[in-house]
């Protein structure tokens, strides 16, 4: 979608107006013709706005999105444009002020050994793992409003506890309060405390499938 100068000159605005600090970070890749869509970025944050045309009229793809990482809306004409375009201004504002929620978390060198074992878990192993679950779940839910969203996110672990190795089980939990932790489902302070709980619950079961690679070796 091509912009037309008042198009842009609106948008220029905006950045003025919401977003002055970074004014000068923006980079407006404007389409040719009709046919290839327009994109407003922040290379050096992996943000954008796309603007593309669509059988209902303009298609645009934030990035990022009011409820996830990216999202793509529909509008029939260029009226509510700019207010989606200030609404992703405001976000982007949001982002990088908000507490970064891998900081916290302690750094490691521990990687999986490729000789490292991936047997079967045993009973006992599966029962204290559930316990670990269960005390996870409750963390991250307790003072989150996204319940139902978390629980899901850990179903695939629980189905297939009795099926899957130790390595599996690591890369599935690590795999989850990613997933967590990118869509802000829970706080960090939770996926924090979540986590150590996870790795308590573990024990020895981490032992099995990781190797530690101190710094010099």
């Amino acid at each position: 979608m091509k912009l037309r100068k008042p198009q842009k000159a609106e948008f220029v605005e905006l950045i003025q107006d919401h977003a002055y600090r970074l004014r000068d970070q923006f980079v407006f890749k404007d389409s040719p013709d009709n046919v290839q869509p327009t994109e407003i970025a922040l290379p050096e944050h992996g943000f954008y706005f796309i603007l593309g045309g669509s059988i209902k009229g303009i298609e645009i793809t934030t990035c990022p999105g009011d409820s996830t990482w990216t999202e793509s809306f529909e509008y029939p004409a260029w009226g509510k444009v700019s207010a989606a375009f200030s609404d992703w201004l405001f976000r982007i504002e949001e982002e990088l002020h908000e507490a970064d929620p891998w900081k916290d978390f302690p750094k490691s060198n521990m990687r999986f050994s490729s000789e490292a074992e991936n047997d079967p878990l045993s009973k006992s192993e599966i029962e204290a793992i559930k316990a670990g679950i269960e005390r996870a779940k409750s963390i991250l839910t307790c003072e989150s409003e996204n319940r139902d969203e978390i629980i899901a996110r850990f179903d695939s672990i629980e189905r297939n506890l009795d099926r899957i190795g130790r390595k599996d089980l690591y890369l599935l939990a690590f795999g989850i309060m990613c997933d967590i932790a990118i869509n802000r489902l829970a706080s960090t302070d939770s996926l924090l405390r979540a986590w150590n709980t996870l790795k308590a619950a573990f024990g020895t079961i981490l032992e099995c499938a990781l190797t530690i690679s101190l710094p010099g070796t």
